[in-house]
């Protein structure tokens, strides 16, 4: 029984030695105030360093670096950009042709409206809407812009004999419908940016085709549709309205197809 209260009685001196020494070390560090300094970087800049410092006696009690992420640039972390734009081409009608399919008027069926007899009406000019969705990896790289456009317009044609028949045909109005890829170099200048690059499209043609015939007369419109690759070299500058807007102009250089030239003027959405 003695044995057994001088083994509690000595639990019990050991477990308070400890709580007195715990105290010991403990109380002097919560006793001090401490503040938080922090080291390196500017105004608008991620803290390099952060150390906490007591204030009464001088001594260091902890330090802790915490390496901030590396700040990104804004072109980093702007999302793809939206664009929509007005475009005008100037298309060459002798690169485009096309075979009369299930024409209303059965003679017709199966009649080719060549190349030549497109060409016979020259250019004509078609315009419509483009929508583009536009990355930047880098601030000189747009890529790559993902497009689409919808247009046409009238053409004055005139008037060809198909094939030997006692048909003749014109063409009158024409429609597009276009998926566009492309990418350009930028250089940018304060709030301008200038552009340049290549682009590449595949193009579905409609040609509308006013039929007559030599004895009868007009006999209303038949179609004719082709698809085309075709690509441009393109120039261009946009400005920035603000952080989220800019305007732009562009102008493209036929390379293959049917459009030789054309202009694009827009506006570029940036969202944030």
């Amino acid at each position: 029984m003695t044995q057994t209260k001088q083994n509690r009685r000595a639990a019990f001196l050991s477990a308070l030695s400890l709580s007195l020494l715990l105290s010991a070390l403990l109380l002097p560090a919560l006793g001090h105030a401490q503040r938080i300094v922090v080291l390196g970087g500017g105004a608008g800049q991620q803290p390099e360093l952060v150390r906490v410092v007591p204030v009464q006696d001088g001594e260091q009690t902890q330090t802790c670096c915490l390496q901030a992420a590396a700040p990104r640039s804004p072109e980093a972390e702007r999302p793809p950009a939206i664009e929509v734009s007005v475009f005008v081409d100037s298309l060459d009608l002798g690169r485009l042709e096309g075979r009369l399919i299930d024409p209303d008027v059965r003679a017709l069926s199966g009649i080719d409206f060549s190349s030549e007899q497109m060409g016979a009406s020259g250019h004509a000019p078609v315009g419509g809407l483009s929508y583009f969705v536009t990355w930047r990896p880098a601030p000189w790289l747009r890529l790559v812009d993902i497009g689409f456009s919808l247009g046409g317009g009238p053409v004055s044609g005139r008037w060809q004999r198909l094939g030997s028949s006692s048909f003749e045909a014109r063409p009158s109005r024409i429609l597009l419908a276009r998926l566009e890829v492309g990418a350009a170099l930028e250089l940018e200048l304060d709030s301008v940016r200038l552009h340049a690059g290549l682009r590449g499209a595949r193009t579905h043609y409609r040609m509308g085709l006013e039929i007559r015939h030599d004895e009868i007369g007009e006999l209303g419109t038949e179609v004719i549709t082709q698809g085309l690759w075709e690509a441009w070299a393109s120039a261009g500058i946009d400005a920035r309205v603000n952080d989220h807007l800019r305007v732009h102009a562009t102008y493209r250089y036929g390379l293959a197809g049917a459009a030789e030239h054309g202009v694009l003027l827009g506006i570029g959405i940036t969202p944030g």
